[in-house]
Parts: structure tokens; sequence; C-alpha cells
């Protein structure tokens, strides 16, 4: 209760925070970025200013330091940060999931080094950082050998990317059994668009191609062959998937929209309105399935286990260890970068990273037999990305608890389905990229490229995978693209015992994680 009022109190005293005073000392105002997910309803505030701001700055304020933040929408977030860098207006902190983006960022100069920060300033994370340097340092060390990120690790539930969802309602109401391979899932389809004109068997938007890609064994960028690296389109399995996301979209098995459809509403709305019977979308409880069960007599949502394709049964889009990559600018001062590490060291005391992802004990939650369960009708507390770095742990039961929803069952059913997911190999590819200037170049040039041809193999009837895949990989020669990946071959060859071991150890870690779940 104590907290409580202490929080409360806060929200009551609040005052705009452009250049204030804590007692007798100035701040130091940080900047961070932060996508808009569309979570914090209107009448609670905007992502600058809800609830978990001004809990952040309750704390922050008499460390010295105020945080402030400038949020995008998710779907555009680096389009719209990448303009503000060019007009020098950019956050102090960026964080990112992406590695990828990480690099591109170092190659432009925008983001420093960060060891002798982290020497300098820092307790808590650096002590953090040493614990599990065997599986972090690899993915925040870049190509020159320093260290660009402040990191932590995820929780074993935020590992898989995506997953689908089936209605088996639907698939019952057609005597069909539940698909264990990607062609039974595509009979399916076709069944139920024969038996129901009306309905559109796939709906699909964000993670719809890349689910595809993980059932053919494609997570990253290569595929490793005889201990050669092979980019993607050069193989056999990313024609087949071509080929498998063609099929869908020719015969009118998918929703057609998805492409179009950044920000999942379209999917969301056929899902949630009963107007499709599987989801490819996040590998846990799809956005609308509860609006689904209300709405939608008999309506009966489940996680389809992994099923297979000519190539095997593979663990579908695996996220690496790293949760959130937190970069610091050029040009932050000397006052700025040390009320930065101040934040992040902060998140790590006390385990304050919990209440700013889950809230407050009595008002978002009440403990119950070790178990947080939410409170009904709590404000929304959407806190989970203002914490760039945790030290969360996965309790198996959690979520199920957690729910104090109607619709608990579907958290008992999406939990069910995490050892199965875990079960299956990850594809043979590599748990974080090759890192350099020409590499990073090559990919930034390539990937709109490749992006549109792959477009054009899906929808156009005329347009074939093998002419696709053709120009594909002409365009990619012509961007230098033999010459980079003979870099990147001769780069792992030097590296590849170290790199092997490496990619034993990830995929050990997520196993042994899995496998202590009853």
């Amino acid at each position: 209760m104590k907290r409580i009022a202490t929080f409360l109190l806060a929200l009551l005293m609040l005052v705009p925070m452009a250049h204030v005073l804590g007692g007798e000392k100035e701040l130091v105002e940080i900047s961070i970025s932060m996508f808009d997910r569309g979570a914090i309803p209107g009448d609670q505030g905007t992502y600058e200013d809800n609830v978990v701001t001004r809990y952040i700055n309750e704390h922050m304020n008499p460390l010295g330091v105020n945080v402030t933040w400038i949020s995008a929408p998710r779907n555009d977030a680096r389009a719209k940060y990448n303009a503000m860098i060019s007009a020098g207006t950019n956050p102090d902190i960026f964080w990112e999931y992406s590695r990828f983006w990480m690099d591109q960022l170092r190659t432009q100069e925008v983001i420093i080094p960060l060891e002798d920060i982290i020497e300098k300033y820092s307790v808590q994370y650096k002590e953090y950082a040493k614990k599990h340097a065997a599986m972090l340092a690899p993915f925040v060390t870049l190509e020159d050998g320093k260290v660009y990120a402040f990191t932590s690790l995820r929780k074993l539930t935020e590992l898989p990317v995506a997953g689908i969802w089936y209605r088996k309602d639907i698939l019952d109401a057609q005597n069909i059994a539940v698909p264990t391979t990607f062609d039974e899932l595509v009979e399916a389809a076709r069944k139920i668009k024969a038996a129901d004109p009306t309905c559109t068997p796939i709906s699909g938007s964000l993670h719809y191609f890349n689910t595809v890609m993980g059932i053919y064994g494609l997570g990253t960028e290569e595929v490793l062959v005889d201990g050669v690296l092979v980019p993607r389109h050069r193989t056999d399995r990313y024609a087949a998937g071509m080929n498998a996301l063609r099929t869908l979209f020719q015969e009118g098995l998918v929703d057609p929209e998805y492409i179009t459809d950044e920000s999942m509403t379209r999917q969301n709305q056929l899902w949630a309105s009963g107007k499709s019977a599987f989801s490819f979308s996040t590998w846990n409880i799809p956005t609308g399935t509860q609006e689904l069960m209300e709405t939608v007599p008999g309506a009966d949502p489940y996680p389809l286990p992994n099923v297979a394709s000519e190539f095997g049964t593979f663990f579908l889009t695996p996220q690496a260890p790293a949760r959130i990559y937190t970069m610091f600018t050029k040009g932050m001062s000397e006052e700025k970068i040390q009320a930065g590490v101040k934040y992040i060291d902060w998140l790590l005391t006390d385990d304050n990273w919990y209440t700013v992802v889950h809230g407050l004990e009595g008002v978002q939650f009440n403990m119950v037999d070790g178990y947080r369960e939410g409170i009904p009708g709590a404000p929304v507390w959407a806190g989970n990305e203002y914490s760039v770095v945790t030290d969360a742990t996965y309790q198996p039961g959690e979520i199920a608890a957690a729910d104090k929803t109607n619709y608990k069952v579907l958290s008992e059913r999406y939990e069910a389905n995490i050892k199965n997911m875990f079960a299956h190999p990850i594809s043979n590819t590599l748990p974080y990229d090759y890192s350099s200037n020409a590499y990073s170049e090559l990919t930034s040039n390539f990937s709109p490229v490749r992006s549109d041809i792959q477009t054009q193999i899906i929808t156009n009837p005329t347009y074939t995978v093998e002419q696709g895949v053709q120009e594909m990989d002409d365009a990619w020669k012509s961007l230098g693209g033999e010459e980079v990946w003979a870099k990147k071959n001769e780069w792992f060859k030097a590296n590849e015992q170290m790199y092997m071991d490496f990619r034993q150890a990830w995929i050990d870690w997520m196993v042994g994680m899995a496998n202590a779940i009853p």
C-alpha cells in the first residue's frame, strides 16, 4: 500500500518537465525512442505521458534524471527515426529489436561504443552483462570488436515470434483432421473455402510471410549447406516456400490484403469476426480471440502444433537471446551519457524493471500463491518496452494465472503449446549475422528489390518462381553479392568452431528452459 500511495501522490504533484529542478539539483534530461503500439487508451494518456512514464520519473528525478519518450508507430518507426537522424532531431537513446538496424546506425556513425561507458559509470548492468556474457556479448559486439548496445536476455515465452492458431470447430464441421503437415493445412483451407466461399481460410499480416518461410526452415538470410553459407534465395527450400505462398494467394486461400495490412487491423478483424479458420500471427494468443469467442457461437480456437514441410519440422522464427538493443547516440554530453546509464542501472536495481513491466501490486495485479494475478478493470499499464533491460524468467503457469478474463482457457492452451514449439530443431541458420560495412550496404540495397520481386511472384499469375528467383539473383550479383558473401564465408570459416559451439549453446539454453517445464 505504501508504494501505491507514493505513486498516487506523484500523479497529483506531476508538473511539466521541459526543464525542471529536483530539489536543489538540476535534472539531466534524456530522451528515449518508443514504439507506439496503440495499447494506451486515449483517456489514459499517450506513449509520451502515461502512468508508466510518470512512475519512472517519480523514481528517476531524485537521482537527478528526467526521462522523456519520443514515440513512433511500430510499423513506421524506422522511417520516422531515420528522418529524425537526418534532421538532427533524434532521441538521445534508441532501442530496437533489430541487430541489423543497430549495425546500420554504427556504419552511419549515429551510435557510439559503450564498453568504456559501462566500465566507467555502470554497476548493476556491468554485473549483469558479465554474468550473461556467453549468451549476450556476441549480439552486441559488431565488426570492429566494440560493444554498441545494452541488452538483456529474453524470457522463454519471448523467444518464438510467429505461430498459427486454428478454429477446431470449423475443422470438426468439415470432418477435417488437425493438420500435421503444411500440405494438409493447404488441403484443409481448400475444403473450408469450398464449403463456405465467404470464409477466408487463412488470415495473415505482418508475420504471415515469415511463418510460411519458417515452416520451410528459413529464419535468417542464409542456410548452411555442406559447411558453406548460401543466400536463402539460392536454396531449394526458398523456392518451395515461395511456391507455397504463391499457391495460397492464387487460389484465394489467404486474405489478399495481407500484403498491405502492416498494422494487422484487417487480419484481426477477420479473425475476431469468425471469417477465417487459421490465423498466421504471433505465436501467443492472436488479437481478437476473446472477441471471437464472445460473438461467434461455438468458436473453439487452439494453437496449431508446428507443421512439417518436405524439409522437416522446425521451431518457427526463433529470436535471438538478446531482447532489446539499447544504443546511445553520437553527440550525447557526458552528463546525458551518465544519466542514461543511471536509468538502465535503476531498472536492474531491486527488480525495478518488474514494476515498470507489470505495474503496481494492488492496482494492476495481486500476488496469489506465488503467481501474479491480474485485477479485472485495472487501469492499463503498458510498460513492457519502457523497461529496456529486464531480468525476467518464465514461471510455468504464470500466463494462465495472470489471466482473470472469462477466457482463461486460451491462456492454458497457449502455455500447453510452449513445449511443443521448443521440441523441434532450429533450422540450419546462424544465431547472429556477419557484420561489415559492405554487408550492411548490400543488405540495405537488396532487401527492397527482393521484397518487390517476392510480391510479384506471389501475386502475378504469369510471373513464375523461377523467373523471380533468377531476377533476384541477377540483382544480388549486380550489387556485389558474390564478393560480399565470399567475405562472409571467409569470416565464417575463420570462426566456424567458435560459432557452431555458440549456436549449440544457444539451442541448449532454449531447450533447457523448455524442458524444465513440468
